[in-house]
């Protein structure tokens, strides 16, 4: 059983005993008993999705001792809810197994992760290694957990990261002088740098795509809009909605981007209009980034290099094509 398997295992155990609750109000100890088994069951999943997102091996087994006792008290009150016969035993013989196996399993992965204390590893799914993430002036950052965070990137402070997220090895998210906001569907490319001036929030809006080695310091990028490779976007500048920042660009202090234009040079100048296909190629383009964080969870380990070519190495599929080819059909 994979970590999300048991994760939804968890929670749909704490809904049974939420409704087994709701019938125990007749006397004085029903009420009492239903007041500490809700209590104790719905800390089992709470706490095992917090181990999931647990930031180094000695977390993620604290954790799990917590999901471990929540468990076993969890075990105790319904045992003693059939020897009371408040309930028929019969009836409670489901989830009294399920209680026992929830436990056994979580048991069990901790003496395998106590077994891999000395390992990288983050989490019992991933090969993935930690995430430099760091508490900054009492500001823990908060990442959704479908959002990928390479582990060679760094996020320091007041940052919020949304769902399905990318962000690639050796970006720098720094919140530490200001808040940084980056919405759901949003993808920060290798080498990025993400910053402000003191008071300042930059905020990334729904599926804002940032290029490689881009630097986006104290702006506000409109949702769907793109900054292109190694350009710069300066405080309080605003890039509109679906509008295009080309490469190696320099947005200025404050200048504002409309909706769906495109601006180059230095410093940047609007050209003319984002049509509408080119509109719908950038949105392809941030789609496949969406998807990646989901791909990389899946298959991203570390490795030793083959030193030979395989015969049998698969080719790539094509998955988008650059705009100019695009053009040309």
């Amino acid at each position: 059983m994979n970590q999300s398997e048991l994760k939804q295992r968890t929670k749909e155990f704490s809904k049974r005993v939420v409704k087994l609750c709701g019938t125990l109000t007749t006397s004085k100890e029903e009420r009492l008993i239903a007041s500490q088994l809700f209590r104790s069951a719905t800390s089992v999943a709470a706490n095992y999705r917090e181990a999931c997102r647990a930031r180094s091996p000695a977390e993620f087994v604290s954790k799990l001792g917590i999901v471990e006792a929540e468990g076993d008290e969890s075990l105790y009150w319904l045992e003693l809810l059939a020897e009371m016969e408040i309930i028929k035993p019969k009836l409670l013989e489901p989830l009294i197994n399920e209680a026992n196996e929830i436990v056994a399993i979580i048991v069990a992965s901790i003496k395998t992760a106590r077994g891999k204390k000395k390992s990288t590893i983050r989490n019992p799914q991933s090969a993935i290694p930690p995430y430099n993430i760091f508490k900054l002036n009492g500001f823990r950052p908060v990442v959704h957990e479908s959002a990928f965070v390479h582990p060679n990137a760094t996020v320091t402070g007041n940052v919020v990261i949304g769902k399905d997220v990318y962000i690639g090895p050796g970006a720098a998210i720094r919140g530490d002088w200001g808040e940084i906001v980056i919405h759901d569907g949003c993808n920060v490319q290798e080498n990025c740098t993400i910053h402000q001036f003191p008071g300042i929030t930059v905020v990334l809006e729904e599926m804002a795509h940032i290029g490689h080695g881009a630097i986006i310091h104290g702006a506000h990028i409109g949702r769907n809009a793109l900054v292109g490779m190694n350009a710069v976007v300066m405080d309080n500048a605003v890039v509109g909605e679906e509008s295009i920042v080309g490469a190696l660009c320099f947005v200025p202090e404050g200048m504002e981007i409309p909706r769906r234009k495109i601006a180059v040079g230095n410093p940047a100048k609007i050209v003319k209009d984002v049509s509408d296909e080119m509109a719908a190629w950038k949105t392809k383009g941030t789609e496949l980034y969406i998807s990646l964080p989901k791909q990389l969870y899946e298959t991203l380990e570390p490795c030793e290099p083959l030193r030979e070519l395989p015969e049998d190495r698969p080719k790539m599929e094509k998955l988008l094509e650059t705009w100019r080819r695009v053009k040309k059909k």
